[in-house]
C-alpha cells in the first residue's frame, strides 16, 4: 500500500511573547514568522473601534455626543497596543454602561494588558456566583 504524504499548514496568530518560543516551534515545524508592529495594525484597530461604536450608538436612541464617541474611539485605539481581543473586551464593557459618566469612568480605568482584562472578567464571574 502506498502512503500519501499529507501537508498540514497551520496559522498561529499571537502576541510577541509567543514568538519568543521560536526554538520550540523550529524543532517541530517549518516556521515562517510575520511580524506586525502596533503602528501597522493601528489603522485597522481604529476602524474596528469606530465602526463598532458608531453602529452601536446609532442603533440606540441614547443620543451620545460626537465628543464622547471620539473619546471612546481615541482612547481604545491608543490603548489597544495592537490587540484586537483587548478592544473587543473593552467595547463589551462600554456597551453595558448605563450612562455617559459610566463610560468615561471605564475609559479612565481601562486595564493595560489582556492579563489584567482576564482578571477583571473572572472577578465579574465570581461576583455572579
Amino acid at each position: 500500500m502506498e502512503q500519501k504524504r499529507v501537508i498540514v499548514k497551520i496559522l498561529l496568530s499571537s502576541r510577541e511573547t509567543v514568538f519568543e518560543m521560536r526554538e520550540v516551534y523550529d524543532k517541530c515545524f517549518s516556521v515562517l514568522l510575520l511580524r506586525f508592529s502596533e503602528s501597522r495594525v493601528f489603522p485597522d484597530i481604529s476602524l474596528l473601534v469606530r465602526d463598532s461604536v458608531e453602529t452601536k450608538f446609532r442603533a440606540s436612541e441614547a443620543g451620545w455626543s460626537e465628543s464622547l464617541i471620539d473619546e471612546i474611539i481615541s482612547t481604545l485605539a491608543k490603548g489597544a497596543r495592537g490587540m484586537f481581543l483587548w478592544v473587543s473586551f473593552q467595547l463589551h464593557d462600554i456597551f453595558q454602561a448605563m450612562s455617559k459618566e459610566d463610560i468615561r469612568t471605564l475609559l479612565r480605568k481601562l486595564p493595560k494588558y489582556l492579563e489584567e482584562t482576564y482578571r477583571r472578567i473572572l472577578k465579574k464571574i465570581d461576583a455572579l456566583s
